[in-house]
């Protein structure tokens, strides 16, 4: 009887064991519905934790991964948020609440591409949700404002402002009904527009910062306030702490400036949050550095190591200080010896040494060392892979190895964590610009300007952009933003006045001309005298521009740039004596000065006395070896005399005495094209291009050389991968090596596209006409073909340089017309 029973015992309490172990599935789902519990109670750190536990039973938990998305973005994190919304999708690609959060996020940051793919597919999956519309209205503005389509842009800014009826915190929306506004006539009308947005949207920095620019275009008393209350909002944003600081500037207020943001780095508020107090302490210390100079910088430093403890952002900071002050090796050390003595340390350090890392490898950059600063960029993503300003570093060097793609993907990454860096921007807009996407390049550099608050650096870059391809008045309208914020900034005050002066704006380019001299800088009054020189030669009075700048030249105001333009004018004037007479009597004070040395070898040169202007130069060189000029002028005036191989070893020379100068190897580069050494010529333009891939001219001279000298598969694509930023460009020899290389690649008609107006541009380079008449050929066109490789052949006569065997060939094999 005992047995029996027994055996129940033994089976029932074996049935509970197996009630109470619950599957991996129900562990999960009891983790999600305690985090969803918690998420409605408002509890929302102890939410994310329990949801987390979800994943850890359920990798693919759909819903726990969207409340998680949700709650994430709701707290700012909008890195972490994308990327769980991007799982979800991964595994229930119909999710219209996660296609929603992705487009409208990826909208918000610019990435069009991203936007687009989540819209195509929301458009199938729920077509009349107010989140579709939103997301459809944004990609049509985006559609309309680039084809200056004003009544398309009206059409869909109608149907956000009937959208914010409803739903009024819609932040496609009001970026839209904004944009809108300030696009208008009248931009300080969209004044009301941000205050109604700030009320319904009071986190959103880019209508802070909108508002900020507006009050600064109007001149407007409530600037410095609206720059408090900015601050106040965002007591961690360092753009804006720099915008206050720089409002002390312009104003020449270094000390409130200085109280400003020693106030900032002591306030109980902000110390609450080590990251806002490391961010604020730093941000004093740069000021200290850039106004006060490397003692007060390093004092401060020196000062905050005592207090703190480990203090290792500062510690790091004081040794790349010394870096900078030309310690390296002990700036090295010492950052070195940091990392080994924190490696083991607590979680709140192991944080600031991705930030150690980080700067230690761009001090080993800077002394050469790429492999290890790529080795510590990679220990640091290895504990961090969103660390944001590793991302950076490592996108950079993927732009200068031509893997844009990877850099892009990088930069993505980063954007998700730091939606409003401006550098991140400006880095996207060079990887679309290396894989030759110019319209994506520039639409990235427009919103790294309104990331920085118009910020000088990126403003001048992108007006700099904008007048390569012509766009003055774009230019100028970027440069007037900035120098709103900025009125005393040289570099905008330049630029705009080079503008002005091409639109032939002389009056407007003499008012910065005298902002500039009121500044009392070195700097600013060589500008203005530039400006003022060139507003002369505009109209036609050269003999006043020759009186003004030897006014400037022999008071000594002027630099030797304006010896050397007045010298310039008066020889085109035919005035030989009179430049003869300053040139001496300059001399004859400063015997020893370059600039007026190689001025008065030119006119030894005019006067028929080669000699000495040969002698001049050498002299020049021996005492530079870097110098450019000299070196150009020897070398042509050893050409004209028929002493090509002295030419040439004047160049082996300075490249041997000037290792690290570009203009010797360039030309030996391009004499061993010339004299059919292909592969010496690729091996300079190899070096030049691993020390400067930005460097166009060495770009193009690289990619079509490999395009012309090999029938290798990875060595054409590598040389593609160089070219495709010449891609849409209107250079004609750019145009032609992009070309050649599709038709090495077998895109013809791509190729097509390019060699075509290469060839208009350029009828009498005999290459150029036979990479289109083979090109044609390619696309069975023998009568365009024809003609074109006929003329080739003549104009290259016995050359054997490609792809001259290629035509005859083709040639010989087109069927008779």
């Amino acid at each position: 009887m005992r047995r029996p029973a027994l055996l129940f015992v033994v089976l029932l309490v074996a049935a509970l064991g197996l009630a109470g172990c619950d599957s991996a599935e129900q562990k999960a789902q009891k983790h999600y519905l305690s985090g969803l519990a918690l998420a409605e109670a408002g509890d929302v750190a102890r939410a994310l934790i329990e949801l987390r536990n979800a994943f850890t039973y359920d990798p693919a938990h759909p819903q726990a991964r969207l409340v998680y998305a949700r709650l994430a973005r709701q707290d700012g994190a909008l890195g972490e948020a994308y990327a769980q919304y991007q799982r979800v999708i991964e595994t229930e690609p119909d999710s219209v609440e996660a296609r929603h959060a992705l487009a409208e996020m990826a909208i918000l940051i610019g990435d069009w591409p991203e936007a687009g793919r989540h819209a195509a597919a929301l458009q199938w999956l729920d077509p009349a949700t107010p989140g579709t519309v939103l997301v459809k209205a944004g990609l049509d503005y985006r559609t309309a404002m680039l084809a200056n389509d004003a009544k398309a842009g009206a059409a869909v800014t109608a149907v956000a402002e009937a959208m914010l009826k409803t739903v009024p915190d819609a932040r496609i929306a009001w970026h839209i009904v904004i944009d809108q506004a300030l696009r208008s006539t009248t931009p300080a009308d969209a004044l009301p527009r941000l205050d109604a947005a700030l009320t319904a949207l009071p986190d959103e920095r880019a209508f802070h910062q909108m508002r900020l620019r507006l009050l600064a275009e109007a001149r407007a008393v409530a600037l410095g306030p609206a720059i408090e209350a900015f601050v106040a909002a965002f007591p961690e944003d360092e753009q804006a702490r720099q915008m206050m600081v720089a409002w002390y500037i312009d104003k020449g207020d270094l000390d409130a400036a200085e109280a400003f943001l020693r106030k900032l780095a002591e306030d109980p508020g902000v110390a609450a949050d080590p990251t806002a107090t490391l961010s604020a302490r730093m941000t004093l210390v740069e000021f200290l550095l850039q106004a006060r100079g490397p003692q007060a910088g390093r004092a401060e430093l020196d000062r905050l190591i005592l207090a703190e403890t480990p203090a290792l952002a500062y510690r790091a900071r004081r040794a790349a200080l010394d870096f900078d002050l030309g310690q390296k090796t002990e700036g090295i050390a010492a950052m070195t010896a940091m990392i080994a003595e924190n490696a083991e340390g607590p979680a709140g350090v192991q944080a600031d040494l991705g930030e150690v890392k980080v700067t230690l490898a761009r001090m080993l950059v800077a002394t050469g060392d790429l492999a290890g600063a790529q080795a510590r960029i990679a220990e640091v993503l290895a504990e961090d892979p969103i660390h944001v300003a590793a991302l950076k570093l490592r996108a950079g060097w993927s732009i200068d190895a031509d893997r844009p793609t990877e850099a892009i993907a990088d930069l993505r990454r980063a954007q998700a964590e730091a939606p409003r860096d401006a550098e991140i921007l400006m880095l996207m807009g060079h990887a679309h610009d290396r894989d030759g996407a110019h319209a994506l390049a520039g639409e990235r550099y427009a919103q790294a300007v309104e990331a920085s608050g118009r910020a000088p650096a990126e403003s001048v870059f992108y007006a700099r952009f904008l007048l390569q391809d012509g766009r003055l008045d774009s230019a100028a309208a970027v440069l007037g933003d900035a120098l709103r914020l900025a009125p005393r900034n040289v570099d905008i005050l330049a630029a705009r006045a080079d503008i002005l002066l091409r639109q032939k704006n002389l009056g407007g380019a003499g008012q910065i001309a005298a902002t500039l001299r009121s500044l009392g800088d070195a700097r600013a009054d060589g500008a203005a005298h530039a400006i003022e020189a060139e507003s002369l030669l505009l109209q036609d009075r050269v003999d006043d521009t020759i009186a003004y700048l030897q006014d400037l030249a022999t008071s000594g105001a002027g630099n030797s740039g304006a010896a050397a333009r007045m010298v310039q004018l008066q020889v085109e004037a035919g005035k030989l004596d009179e430049a003869r007479v300053f040139l001496d009597a300059r001399l004859a004070k400063t015997p020893a000065e370059p600039t007026l040395r190689f001025l008065r070898a030119g006119v030894h040169l005019l006067d028929g006395e080669a000699d000495k202007a040969e002698a001049v130069y050498r002299d020049l060189l021996a005492a530079n070896p870097a110098a450019e000029p000299p070196l150009r002028a020897l070398y042509g005036l050893l050409q004209q005399t028929d002493r090509a191989a002295e030419a040439t070893a004047l160049l082996e020379k300075t490249a041997a005495d000037a290792p690290a100068a570009t203009l010797p190897r360039l030309m030996l580069a391009s004499e061993r094209e010339a004299a059919g050494d292909l592969d010496g010529a690729i091996a300079l333009y190899e070096a030049l291009y691993a020390e400067d891939s930005s460097n166009l001219i060495v770009a193009n001279n690289l990619a079509s050389l490999i395009a012309g000298q090999t029938d290798d598969g990875a060595r054409i694509e590598r040389a593609a991968a160089i070219a495709k930023r010449l891609r849409g460009s209107s250079e004609p020899a750019f145009q032609d090596t992009y070309g050649w290389l599709e038709y090495r690649r077998g895109n013809f008609l791509e190729a097509l596209r390019a060699l075509e107006p290469a060839a208009r541009n350029l009828p009498g380079d005999p290459r150029v006409l036979a990479h289109l008449g083979l090109t044609y050929v390619a696309l069975d066109r023998p009568a365009e073909a024809r003609p074109l490789l006929t003329q080739a052949l003549a104009l290259a006569g016995d050359s054997a340089l490609p792809p001259f065997a290629e035509a005859r060939a083709a040639l010989a094999g087109l069927a008779p017309p």
